[in-house]
């Protein structure tokens, strides 16, 4: 699957880095972090290694992959790595239920709700 680096380079568009955003991200996958649903661009690797030591301090808003709940996720949100991706859970149960069918979780769905 593609990400959208390509996409958002063809319109030329400045994102700002995730942890500065003084400076402009790089848009490549080698500077960019997914959690959940979303995906953080960097503009260098101190950036990028910064965000994956204390994601939730940057991370501001994010999905629940199995109830779609916008949550802000917090020190006690319960956390799981599946394939190289951090998932975050508004609960342990949403958790538990993503164990049982994390292929089926870990790709978004368009009917999520709304903040």
């Amino acid at each position: 699957m593609q990400g959208p680096s390509p996409f958002i380079q063809r319109f030329n568009v400045t994102i700002p880095c995730a942890v500065d955003p003084e400076e402009s991200a790089l848009l490549t996958a080698d500077f960019s972090s997914r959690i959940n649903y979303e995906l953080y661009f960097f503009s260098n690797r101190d950036n990028k290694k910064e965000f994956s030591e204390n994601p939730l301090k940057y991370c501001g808003i994010l999905t629940d992959p199995v109830s779609k709940k916008r949550f802000r996720p917090g020190t006690s949100s319960p956390t799981l790595v599946n394939d190289g991706v951090k998932f975050v859970f508004y609960s342990e149960d949403t958790m538990n239920e993503f164990k049982k069918n994390p292929i089926f979780y870990r790709l978004p769905k368009y009917d999520m709700d709304k903040l």
